[in-house]
């Protein structure tokens, strides 16, 4: 495969401030527009060079799908780079973003009904200082991608200074009332943004509810109670999972398009392309998984995606919807990212997905659940477990009490399996559960000694749990998968007893939190 050789110039851009604008979020709404509003501007900056003929690096402009009207959620990654025609290419992408600026503060000011020139004046200099654009111009040798991406990431790491204001125009335009009639809207069939209430109950499928918060889940059990259905309201109907996804050893990925080495058996056979071209497309790869993420999410599974910038998801997803937990979402979604990148004999650092999920009360502090998500996404980045890296799921459970358990565990993982068969097997006597979990914590000093000999874990379990209720066909099962998951997890993970246990622990303790029955108010 050829490489780039000669000198030639280029333009990169990066976007912000996101998560900051993300952290203001108090509804769904409010954070689907707190993140579209972004990658509606990188769309509206990269039409106007695409007029302009300029050829682009990333994202690959040549994908018509990128630009179809209606999409219900922001497919533009907070960052491009374009190749420089011109000598004045970089003042004139200047211009290009004061003009957006000029029509945004426009097309705000009328959603929130400030026609005064005074008023919309303000919302222009506000917008001018919130929104931050940083873009460079640098001649490259050889890989624009390698060159420039790791400048782009520490502009990112500055954050100019915002003043305080008397209003925060941002916060005000995102709200419900404006956003749903506003620019970002236009051309979409979004008819509302549906409520974390909503999507936590989405698994008891009833709708047509106009109630709110409380009385919201009054309705449903007026509706299930009328219908014969009142047994089927656990606790889990009034918990959702926030959840941020990331490609792990993209940049390593990044580096061997570089080198010549392809993504899949068909690009590695066609060795005329450079590596700008193999880029591209991977790019249209990366768009590829967004567009299937969001369709897994949206369909049977009723989440919500916030946004899918290629390996990149933030997404609200029911705990627990017609007998699926949140597990298989990302489960379907791993098997789609690797339909799509894991294809190559040749890839010594396959790229995987990384979850951070973080699972809370419905009246929980969104802002803070955000940033949870975030901090499990980072554990599950700079997980290592022997020669294990990344590839990592990391949950934790905030309740309504205030209590709260989690743990970090590999995907590829055996005990992983072991659990989703324990999920599988729907028990619903929750004081069993209870339980076998108690009599495991109080024995743990023994535990200790005999977890790694399955003769004697076996006569343990035998010896403890050896009552009517125990022999049941479904909870004989239980113990007998829960005996193998101490000693899979035991021999899976080289790290101390008491770490082994947490995450054993948490998946037990998930089991009984999924089918736990009753209420929380």
């Amino acid at each position: 495969m050829k490489q780039v050789s000669n000198s030639k110039k280029y333009i990169a851009l990066t976007i912000g401030p996101i998560y900051k604008t993300l952290q203001f979020a108090r509804t769904t709404g409010e954070l689907w527009g707190g993140s579209y509003i972004f990658s509606y501007m990188m769309k509206k900056i990269i039409e106007k060079l695409i007029e302009k003929n300029r050829n682009f690096v990333i994202p690959n402009v040549e994908d018509d799908t990128l630009f179809e009207k209606g999409k219900e959620v922001g497919l533009f990654h907070d960052r491009f780079i374009f190749e420089v025609e011109e000598k004045g290419d970089f003042e004139e992408l200047g211009h290009i973003i004061q003009e957006l600026l000029d029509q945004m503060a426009k097309d705000i000011s009328d959603a929130l009904g400030k026609m005064k020139e005074k008023d919309r004046k303000e919302i222009r200099d506000y917008l001018q200082n919130y929104f931050q654009f940083y873009y460079i111009e640098k001649e490259v040798v050889e890989n624009p991608i390698l060159e420039l991406s790791p400048i782009l990431d520490t502009i990112e790491l500055q954050s100019q200074y915002v003043k305080q204001e008397s209003i925060n125009y941002i916060l005000e335009f995102l709200k419900n009332d404006h956003i749903k009639k506003s620019f970002l809207m236009k051309g979409m069939n979004i008819k509302g943004f549906t409520s974390l209430y909503e999507i936590a109950s989405s698994g008891l499928e009833i709708k047509d509810i106009k109630a709110d918060d409380e009385d919201y889940y009054k309705e449903v059990k007026e509706r299930l109670k009328k219908e014969n259905r009142l047994d089927e309201f656990k606790k889990v109907y009034k918990y959702v999972a926030i959840v941020q996804a990331d490609g792990d050893n993209m940049s390593s990925i990044i580096k061997k398009l570089s080198d010549g080495q392809g993504i899949d058996k068909k690009i590695e056979q066609e060795t005329e392309k450079d590596s700008i071209t193999t880029f591209q497309e991977f790019s249209s790869k990366l768009h590829q998984f967004a567009s299937e993420a969001h369709r897994i999410i949206k369909g049977d599974n009723k989440g919500m995606t916030i946004y899918a910038g290629g390996d990149d998801l933030l997404f609200f997803a029911p705990v627990f919807s017609k007998g699926k937990h949140v597990f298989s979402v990302l489960d379907e979604i791993t098997n789609e990212f690797d339909n799509q990148f894991n294809t190559s004999k040749n890839m010594e650092d396959r790229p995987t997905l990384s979850f951070g999920v973080s699972i809370f009360y419905y009246k929980y502090p969104l802002y803070e659940a955000l940033e949870e998500a975030r901090d499990l996404l980072y554990r599950s980045k700079n997980y290592i477990n022997g020669d294990d890296k990344k590839n990592a799921i990391s949950f934790s459970v905030i309740q309504h009490s205030g209590q709260a358990f989690g743990t970090t565990f590999k995907k590829n993982s055996e005990s992983y399996l072991i659990f989703k068969r324990i999920l599988d097997l729907s028990i619903e006597q929750s004081d069993f559960l209870k339980q076998v979990y108690h009599t495991l914590m109080r024995d743990q000093v023994l535990l200790k000694e005999i977890i790694g000999d399955k003769v004697r874990l076996k006569n343990y379990f035998e010896n403890n749990f050896n009552e009517s209720i125990h022999k049941q066909e479904k909870n004989k099962k239980y113990l007998d998968l829960v005996q193998e998951l101490l000693y899979t997890v035991n021999r899976e993970y080289d790290k101390s007893f008491d770490e082994k246990m947490e995450i054993a622990y948490s998946y037990l303790k998930f089991t009984h939190f999924l089918n736990e029955e009753g209420d929380e108010n």
